[in-house]
């Protein structure tokens, strides 16, 4: 089987030529071909139906709307499988409403949990709360959010291993390899599809440009981790198209393409 995760920085108003970039997205999807595509930073219900539209060989689609037009957390799936179970979990504890994590409110930062039936993966398909801190002064303590949430997400994991599931976790960790975030999902056991690999999952700012005055950090945020052994991966959909009269990548991240074994 074959996972796809992609953060799409498909934020309106925020990021330029969203709807461009999503066709070009639904096309690399169906060059690419993966069983499972886990993507992030989708900010509304109708991007999503844009990209089911044009992806009629995954038709099962899993997205959790929370406010009119916004989807929640960003997150939505696809899947050429049929999906046994699909449901959103919220965090417990979500970012202030002030600074620089706020659209994070929007959007309900969570996890899904998405079963394809044993024997099967659970795959919980998430996207972290960034670590703000790392590239600015803020009051608020981000890092210590992100850990908490990615604790929980472990204790969540936990269960389904401890039933003998097998488990994935992909998506946007927003931490690098060497976070307490990435060291409380593998100390379950579960392995890196990249081998923990520190090359940076993000796109240089000649590649896509910089929303706002957000700095960006070259650094290893995407993830696939199984608890099975095997899993193979490689970086994707970092190639630089022409929209109009701007040159720049499909988002801000990298794709991760992992084979599980």
């Amino acid at each position: 089987m074959e996972l796809l995760t992609f953060n799409c920085s498909a934020l309106p108003l925020l990021t330029p030529d969203v709807d461009a970039r999503l066709d070009l997205l639904a096309r690399e999807l169906r060059r690419l071909d993966p069983d499972l595509a886990c993507l992030q930073e989708l900010g509304l219900s109708a991007q999503v139906s844009r990209l089911a539209a044009r992806l009629s060989a995954w038709p099962y689609g899993f997205w959790q709307p929370r406010w009119p037009g916004l989807v929640a957390g960003g997150l939505a799936l696809f899947s050429k499988r049929p999906l046994r179970g699909a449901s959103f979990h919220p965090y417990a504890e979500q970012c202030s409403w002030l600074g620089p994590g706020y659209l994070s409110r929007l959007a309900v930062k969570g996890w899904m949990r998405l079963d394809l039936g044993d024997p099967g993966p659970v795959v919980l398909h998430t996207h972290l709360m960034a670590d703000y801190g790392a590239s600015r002064r803020t009051w608020a303590d981000y890092r210590g959010l992100q850990e908490r949430q990615a604790a929980e997400l472990a204790s969540f994991a936990a269960r389904d291993l401890a039933a003998g599931r097998r488990v994935v976790v992909a998506g946007d960790l927003n931490a690098t390899p060497a976070s307490e975030a990435f060291g409380r999902l593998t100390g379950l056991g579960l392995r890196d599809a990249l081998g923990g690999s520190a090359e940076p999952s993000m796109v240089p700012e000649s590649s896509f440009p910089r929303p706002w005055a957000i700095p960006r950090r070259l650094e290893r945020l995407d993830y696939v981790l199984d608890s099975a052994p095997g899993a193979r991966g490689f970086w994707t959909l970092d190639e630089v198209h022409a929209f109009g009269s701007r040159r720049m990548s499909l988002s801000d991240h990298r794709g991760l393409l992992a084979h599980l074994a």
